[in-house]
């Protein structure tokens, strides 16, 4: 019998998009007016120039491509899903990818605007999960889950254990992968989180997690923020894939339900997601964060520790390195809450501190200044923004928020950035998005569909349809 697979095959990020022209005022950004419908699908198929797509004119205009990405326009914005990977890594750097070809495509988009209208046009890209006006959009982590588990009968509502254990997990990472939110009372960790939600409903509204069983069983996880830090992302798509192994050991799963961690009910109010600052705006720790840090903390030990005795397997060593990270990190901040360190410490690793020393750096500048003003609501969304302006003449200009720029200097690809354009238009190796560019290379206008788990060549009247093995990375 072919061991189980505890840790997911499969993994890959999906994320919404929002872009706008932008009008200003005084510098300030004072007005973002949607593309419309028309202009989104233009924009998707401009990407085609950085990153060809399989079938050039699919008639839906979903377009998987040739570095194993997937493209469509959905509901407000351009959608980007990462391939489909086998390593948290490798998802850290196609998610940079798809944002980088999409941004490339935003520029080819403004100057054919521009020329257009004989005037400067501005637009504005924004990657974030949540707006100044507390309107959110989606990141969603989808995890490959074994057949042979009824994962979605396993989490059919809030009142299940696993469930349960779901809701204490995500609730309580935030202080890991927040990318923090100034809001009317202050600083939050996290943006989605900031907001109402439903636990698996799945429409337009906010929601934990879904499991999907159309085709393959998948995991969808659809709470997260936008991560630019390389370290946050790994460790949310590494700890994610963790926590979904531990749910489908016995062992694992008892001790977690068992332990006064997870006996919490799911909080209702929003003092879990503060951020605790002192006047000075240095962390602080209260009783909701050190409940945070003590249930990760637990989880994570409680996983390496009896990983192997649960599944028979030793744990792969790119997710013992994640583990053992995240507990470094517990430590850090659970010493800087108590007063021995800064948040500074912190910002090469996550959004929220990054994002929240500038702020404190800008504020103290001037005493007149608060956390919750509008300068700092400005910073909040300067933070993650792509700005991109185009001239009827074909010159561009482009600014990154100073997220971004933090971001690109503690990237652990800075070194290397050949892995950034690979992942621009390659897909992953001995992956099935591999085996599509692979099958389009060579049956050509013969390619007549495509989807995640299988293809359509058509032949005359023909059609075959092949179905594509999620196993190829063990080959």
């Amino acid at each position: 019998m072919r061991p189980r697979s505890y840790l997911p095959k499969l993994s890959g990020t999906e994320e919404e998009t929002r872009i706008g022209y932008a009008r200003y005022a005084e510098d300030r950004l004072v007005d973002l007016q949607p593309f419309d419908h028309t202009e989104l699908k233009q924009l998707n198929k401009l990407i085609h120039d950085h990153c060809e797509p399989l079938i050039l004119d699919a008639p839906t205009s979903i377009f998987f491509r040739e570095n194993g990405s997937k493209t469509y326009v959905d509901t407000g914005g351009v959608e980007l899903a990462t391939p489909e990977v086998n390593n948290p890594a490798d998802q850290a750097v196609y998610i940079k990818a798809n944002a980088l070809l999409l941004e490339k495509a935003l520029a080819d988009f403004l100057k054919l605007k521009s020329r257009k209208r004989g005037e400067d046009v501005t637009a504005v890209f924004q990657r974030r999960t949540i707006d100044s006006r507390g309107n959110t959009w989606a990141c969603h982590d989808n995890y490959s889950v074994d057949s042979s588990v009824g994962y979605k009968r396993m989490v059919s509502d809030q009142l299940q254990p696993i469930s349960r254990l779901w809701l204490g997990f995500i609730t309580s990472r935030n202080f890991i992968t927040g990318a923090m939110r100034v809001g009317p009372a202050g600083a939050e960790f996290s943006q989605k989180l900031s907001q109402p939600h439903n636990f698996s409903q799945y429409n337009y509204g906010n929601s934990i997690l879904r499991v999907d069983v159309n085709d393959e069983q998948r995991l969808e996880l659809r709470c997260n923020d936008i991560n630019l830090q390389d370290w946050a992302t790994v460790c949310r798509v590494g700890g994610g894939a963790m926590f979904l192994a531990a749910t489908m050991t016995p062992i694992i799963t008892n001790k977690l339900i068992n332990s006064m961690h997870y006996a919490m009910p799911w909080p209702r109010n929003d003092t879990w997601n503060d951020i605790p600052l002192n006047q000075n705006l240095e962390l602080t720790m209260s009783r909701q964060l050190k409940q945070n840090i003590a249930v990760q903390r637990f989880t994570f030990q409680t996983i390496l520790n009896d990983y192997e005795a649960a599944t028979g397997q030793p744990m792969p060593r790119t997710y013992l390195e994640i583990g053992k990270t995240i507990l470094d990190y517990c430590d850090e901040v659970e010493a800087i809450a108590n007063g021995h360190g800064d948040i500074y410490q912190l910002a090469d690793r996550v959004d929220w501190a990054t994002k929240l020393y500038t702020i404190r750096r800008d504020i103290r500048r001037n005493s007149k200044r608060r956390l919750n003003d509008a300068r700092s609501i400005y910073l909040d969304l300067l933070y993650d923004q792509i700005k991109i302006t185009a001239t009827p003449k074909g010159k561009l200009s482009t600014s990154h928020g100073y997220g971004h720029i933090a971001a690109n200097k503690t990237s652990f690809y800075g070194n290397r950035p050949h892995l950034l354009e690979r992942a621009m238009r390659f897909p992953p190796a001995k992956s099935r998005g591999a085996v599509r560019l692979a099958y389009a290379r060579r049956y050509g206008n013969k390619l007549v569909d495509c989807d995640w788990s299988s293809i359509q060549l058509q032949d005359g009247s023909n059609i075959r349809t092949i179905n594509l093995s999620p196993d190829l990375a063990d080959t």
